[in-house]
């Protein structure tokens, strides 16, 4: 049996976090995920080079000396597994040994489909090309010290990520990027440093007035569902 992948592990830890960032809807298992600063350098629809490596990464420390010392290097976590994220899709498309492994289930494919269905397998190119390093832009509204151990922090968050080439923006998705989404953090101090408690998104992305001043947490344990959802595995994902 094959051994679960980073992204498969990150899944099975069953924590739901919504992140949207101009509109866009980001769910991950484990935290918000965003990139801005150091890492967001990197974000490009076509491959980089040097192509970035997972084992290159290094992961930021935390700061827990104050709040808001802690949400901007929580930020820069988040900056951290957005890279992952994209260098890991990177590493998908074009790793020496993925590629010889799907060069060769390619030729085996080649008996079941006929030339034009053939035609529409990716390449490594453009399987590398659709990898893409989100950007979010993240300034802070407030943060309050509400209590010895207790503070909440407020930001607003955009979707900064580059258009892909071709691809035209309606007027709502311009409108979402620019207006971005609202977050508030929850944190309490614990054994004397800050630590994230919570995550709510806005009431806003769930279609609710924002007079109903109403917040959806977004760390939560994943409830199981029926299976219901069918698939014929595409070409895509040839391995």
């Amino acid at each position: 049996m094959k051994a679960p992948n980073r992204v498969e592990k990150a899944m099975k830890n069953q924590i739901v976090v919504a992140v949207i960032g101009a509109g866009v809807a980001c769910a991950a298992g484990g935290y918000l995920l965003g990139s801005n600063g150091a890492f967001a350098s990197a974000s490009k629809s076509t491959i980089a080079a040097p192509v970035p490596k997972v084992a290159d990464l290094k992961r930021p420390p935390f700061d827990g000396s104050s709040p808001d010392n802690f949400i901007k290097s929580w930020w820069a976590y988040m900056d951290y597994t957005n890279a992952v994220r994209y260098a890991e899709c990177l590493e998908a498309a074009v790793g020496a040994q993925v590629s010889a492994r799907r060069k060769i289930a390619l030729e085996y494919f080649k008996q079941a489909v006929t030339p034009a269905a053939e035609a529409t397998f990716p390449s490594d190119q453009s399987r590398a090309a659709s990898c893409v390093h989100e950007r979010v832009t993240r300034d802070i509204s407030s943060v309050k010290v509400e209590t010895e151990t207790r503070s909440v922090i407020l930001a607003t968050l955009r979707n900064t990520t580059p258009v892909p080439p071709g691809v035209v923006a309606s007027e709502s998705d311009l409108e979402a990027r620019q207006k971005g989404i609202e977050l508030k953090y929850l944190l309490e101090k614990v054994d004397g440093k800050w630590r994230l408690a919570q995550i709510y998104s806005s009431n806003l992305l769930y279609g609710l007035t924002k007079d109903g001043a109403q917040w959806q947490p977004q760390l939560r344990k994943l409830d199981p569902s029926v299976p219901t959802f069918v698939v014929e595995r595409t070409f895509v994902e040839l391995n």
